[in-house]
């Protein structure tokens, strides 16, 4: 590949490190999506009474992304639509990295939000918006929904590593390793 070397690079480790893709596939990104960045491995399963028709990603402007830098918004996003009647159910998110190791998820429940009885033939957009504290790396996006009554146990729909996206350093990245950047400080002073 030729052109910009930043662009190269991370063609050349997404090649190396993102799984089988080759690179004549690979095309300079256009704003803040990377053409490279694939899932391989989506895994789907659920009662079928919804179904998460669509997932994507947002930077601050809402516009289509899976390129972040860190300490920026980010938006998950996914469209449901509802088969049968739901009694509340519950919407849920998870972030791992590329060896499974999950670094964040929440849901509506934890975040206090009762969704209500929800009809058939209905099409929701849902929508989570973090402050991205990840460290730069390479992550995975798990989107589900699941009942809420005791008696109903399991997913409706759940899509496991249904997206790939990309945090990036910029001028304000303070993590050197790890899966957080905790913007620490340093004081340096001469002891009393």
């Amino acid at each position: 590949m030729l052109g910009d070397a930043n662009q190269v690079c991370n063609s050349y480790a997404s090649i190396l490190l993102g799984g089988k893709k080759s690179l004549n596939r690979i095309t300079p990104s256009a704003g803040n999506i990377d053409p490279s960045l694939l899932s391989n491995c989506e895994m789907t399963y659920g009662d079928g009474n919804a179904v998460i028709e669509s997932i994507w990603l947002e930077d601050e402007q809402r516009q289509k992304a899976n390129v972040f830098h860190n300490r920026s918004m980010l938006r998950i996003c996914y469209r449901v639509r509802v088969e049968q009647r739901l009694v509340n159910p519950v919407f849920a998110m998870m972030i791992r990295t590329r060896e499974g190791v999950t670094v964040y998820g929440t849901d509506s429940v934890q975040l206090g939000i009762l969704t209500g009885n929800i009809e058939s033939n209905v099409v929701l957009d849902v929508a989570f918006e973090l402050h991205n504290n990840l460290a730069p790396g390479i992550y995975y996006l798990n989107c589900g929904m699941r009942h809420s009554q005791s008696n109903e146990l399991g997913y409706i729909h759940r899509r496991v590593d249904a997206l790939v996206f990309r945090v990036s350093s910029n001028e304000d990245t303070t993590a050197v390793v790890g899966l957080a950047d905790l913007n620490a400080t340093l004081t340096i002073a001469a002891a009393e």
